[in-house]
C-alpha cells in the first residue's frame, strides 16, 4: 500500500487522500509520530473539507495528546457529513474517554519531578 501511496502522490502531489493514508501507515506500522502528524497535515492542508481525512486527522491528535483538537476535527467532519455514524461513535469515544485536568496535572506531576508537587494539591 505504501508503494501505490507513494507512486500515486508523485503522479499528484495534491491527493489530499493519499497523504492521510500515507499518515495512517506511518502511524499503524512505522510508529513515525512526527512523520504521520506532518503527513496529516499535508492532507488537511489540501483538503480541509474533506470528513474522511478530518476524522484521520482527529484520530492521531487524539493519538498524540491534543484531546480538544481530535474532538474539534470529529466535530466539523460529522458538521460536513452528518450521515457518518460511524464519526459520531469515535467523537462519543473521544469525549468518553477525554482526560480530566486533575489527571493531565498528575500525570504532568510525577513527569516534571518534586519541583511541581505542590501543584497537586
Amino acid at each position: 500500500a505504501r508503494k501505490a501511496l507513494e507512486r500515486a502522490l508523485t503522479l499528484d502531489p495534491a491527493l489530499g487522500e493519499a497523504h492521510a493514508f500515507l499518515a495512517d501507515i506511518k502511524q499503524s506500522h512505522d510508529w513515525d509520530w512526527k512523520g504521520a502528524n506532518a503527513s496529516m497535515q499535508q492532507a488537511l492542508a489540501l483538503e480541509p473539507g474533506n470528513p474522511v481525512i478530518l476524522g484521520g486527522a482527529g484520530g492521531l491528535a487524539w493519538i498524540l495528546g491534543r484531546f480538544d483538537e481530535a474532538i474539534a476535527l470529529h466535530r466539523r467532519a460529522i458538521e460536513i457529513d452528518p450521515l457518518r455514524s460511524r464519526m459520531r461513535a469515535w467523537l462519543g469515544r473521544l469525549r468518553s474517554s477525554r482526560p480530566t485536568h486533575r489527571i493531565r496535572l498528575r500525570l504532568y506531576t510525577r513527569s516534571a519531578g518534586s519541583e511541581t508537587r505542590h501543584l497537586s494539591g
